[in-house]
């Protein structure tokens, strides 16, 4: 069976759509107002550092500073101002004095859940007049799309071409 092309404009709306979140979760002035909300005490570099932190925790200063797309002198200053502000800590490897592991202090584990819940009350207000299955659909096609997006596969001049196959759950496991 031939495959046909899909429709453009739906493919065009979600263009638009992941381009319109992009722009917004790097704009300023959203920065400036969830960091507003929250009451944080950090920069929006901070608390992006301070997140990647999160989300590999413990890390060593070298990771965190190729997560960042920074120079490890930058990440040493930024992460010592999280120190500063007891929103992270660093200790020194035990095998390997030259490592160092940076982990977020249970303040910063405070101020990324507030920001965090700042965040998700944008998504309640804006989903507000939508049905509960209208945001169900919406979450279940974002994951969705999201796997799908994760197996891309691309060819030599950078054009995705294929999907990867779906690895079941368990096969990731052993």
């Amino acid at each position: 069976m031939r495959r046909t092309r899909p429709d453009p404009a739906p493919i065009a709306a979600i263009a638009d759509f992941v381009q319109f979140v992009a722009r917004v979760a790097t704009s300023q002035r959203q920065r400036q107002r969830l960091n507003t909300a929250a009451a944080a005490p950090a920069t929006g570099a901070e608390i992006d550092a301070l997140r990647c932190v999160r989300n590999h925790d413990p890390v060593t200063m070298t990771v965190l500073a190729e997560r960042l797309g920074l120079d490890r002198t930058t990440v040493s200053r930024v992460v010592q101002r999280l120190e500063g502000l007891e929103l992270a800590s660093r200790t020194v490897d035990e095998t390997d004095l030259r490592r160092t592991w940076v982990s977020v202090a249970p303040a910063g584990h405070r101020l990324l859940n507030a920001l965090d819940k700042v965040s998700t009350q944008d998504y309640i207000v804006a989903t507000s007049e939508w049905s509960d299955a209208d945001r169900a659909s919406l979450g279940q096609l974002l994951v969705r799309l999201q796997r799908d997006l994760q197996r891309l596969r691309f060819d030599a001049t950078g054009r995705a071409n294929r999907l990867a196959p779906i690895v079941a759950p368990d096969a990731e496991a052993s």
